[in-house]
């Protein structure tokens, strides 16, 4: 087996140059860069492999105007890998990860591999060279632990070649290396640097950005707590095609997080999550669905206005905290993994997905009096009632074990409301593993039971799982 260290990588842009070597495809990264997004397309349309690959990076990170789209990515990645090119072989890599593709799970690597180890070297002579979106894909395998073990990841060397990149202005590695310095993850740490980075491809409308911005404002890391712009840079996100924050906004809209609750909007981002295969999503659509027919949730709102979009907010005071605590990072795709000093795998957020993070929202302040996490009450319908309250917050903190417990002694003593919100529970995976069989067991007591919501239910998962 060959192992590749990148210790002896020196780091000379314009090297080559000086050497008189050239590249040996059609268009090159710096022009690619710069392309306009129609500009781009048409070079694709006209077979320059090059022009293909970073057409895939662009759909993938919803760069240049681009909605995000790990489909039609993966289709240009495929022609440009066919022909060879190592940034075409790159994007394969990078868009395998994705659940939505079915790839396996060896082939990233071998993608990655391909893009790196190639007997030319061509890859490393364009980041070399300075070409910023062939620093970008390195910089990604660099921190990538889907090469290992025969590529031992490097996070310094990374953040050089995405600096080159961001010093020409490219917005995937101005993202990248900003939350890089926000999760604090080099030796010079930078949280302020890395903000403005990240602020910088807001500006840009980068979704993944604007997903982060949003994460960061919901929980105050580094910035100034503010549920309003957190909702307002999520649907930014969701309307951008990020999965996760279709997600997010949809809870924001269904529990009344910044605004009124609005079911009927959460709905649609809901759905919209579930079309791109979002994980979780089919059953947030069920839960809300079923909060629409009871109006649950209907009286929880924090009264807080809409948000309006005014552009980019100003930069905040500087945090008071000694540092950002970074959100767990989305599982799809796998994210940039571990340096060189550690064999224990360190993640980091990485583009178009974000990515990842699966996040409750918080729930409403606890009464000073909580009510009990077991059921004491001697009726099948009062402890559904109480796991309910348990479920969604209401009056007390949100508790998802103790309401699964507290459902489970309900519907097995005959309450058939509580069997279908087990249903929706083992949908969405709230305080137990998602599994579907184990659902459809419960909506399908439900509805044998008589719960018309329940027989709804099944109906519309069978449509939202239909191929």
């Amino acid at each position: 087996m060959t192992y590749y260290s990148f210790n002896r990588l020196i780091f000379i842009p314009g090297l080559l140059l000086a050497c008189g070597a050239g590249l040996s495809f059609g268009a090159t990264g710096m022009e690619l860069s710069k392309a306009s997004a129609t500009e781009l397309r048409q070079l694709a349309d006209d077979g320059d492999a090059y022009a293909q690959a970073a057409l895939a990076i662009a759909l993938a990170n919803g760069d240049k105007g681009f909605p995000m789209s790990i489909v039609e990515a993966e289709k240009w990645a495929r022609q440009s890998a066919a022909q060879k090119h190592p940034i075409g072989n790159f994007a394969m890599g990078y868009l395998t990860q994705e659940p939505i593709l079915g790839a396996d799970s060896a082939m990233p690597g071998r993608y990655y591999i391909a893009a790196f180890a190639d007997r030319t070297g061509e890859l490393v002579r364009m980041a070399l060279s300075g070409d910023p979106i062939a620093c970008y894909a390195l910089g990604m395998i660099l921190t990538s632990d889907e090469v290992r073990p025969k590529v031992i990841p490097d996070l310094e060397l990374a953040a050089r070649h995405h600096q080159v990149a961001v010093n020409a202005g490219y917005m995937p590695s101005v993202f990248q290396l900003g939350i890089m310095k926000i999760a604090g993850l080099l030796a010079a740490k930078d949280e302020a640097g890395g903000l403005a980075l990240l602020r910088e491809a807001v500006t840009a409308n980068l979704p993944s950005a604007h997903h982060y911005l949003a994460l960061f404002s919901f929980q105050g890391k580094g910035v100034l707590e503010d549920r309003g712009l957190a909702l307002l840079h999520f649907r930014k996100a969701a309307d951008l095609g990020h999965g996760k924050s279709m997600m997010m906004t949809a809870q924001f809209y269904a529990r009344g997080l910044a605004t009124p609750v609005d079911l009927d909007l959460a709905s649609v981002y809901a759905r919209k999550a579930v079309a791109i295969k979002e994980s979780g999503a089919e059953g947030e659509v069920l839960e809300i669905q079923a909060l629409k027919e009871s109006g649950a949730l209907l009286g929880t709102s924090y009264g807080v206005p809409e948000p309006v979009e005014t552009g980019v907010p100003p930069s905040p005071p500087p945090p008071t905290s000694t540092g950002i605590i970074p959100p767990t990072p989305p599982p799809l795709p796998s994210v940039p993994g571990p340096g060189v000093t550690t064999s224990t795998p360190t993640y980091i957020p990485r583009a178009p997905s974000p990515a990842e993070t699966t996040f409750v929202p918080v729930a409403p302040p606890p009464r000073t009096t909580p009510l009990p996490i077991s059921s004491s009450y001697k009726t099948a319908s009062e402890t559904r009632e109480l796991a309910k309250r348990l479920y969604s917050g209401i009056g007390i903190p949100v508790d998802y074990a103790a309401a699964h417990s507290n459902f489970v002694i309900a519907a097995n003593g005959g309450d058939v409301e509580a069997a279908r919100y087990l249903g929706i529970i083992y949908l969405r995976g709230k305080g137990v593993a998602k599994d579907r069989v184990e659902a459809a067991k419960w909506l399908r007591m439900a509805a044998a039971g008589g719960d018309v919501m329940a027989k709804r239910n099944l109906e519309l998962l069978e449509q939202l799982l239909a191929p």
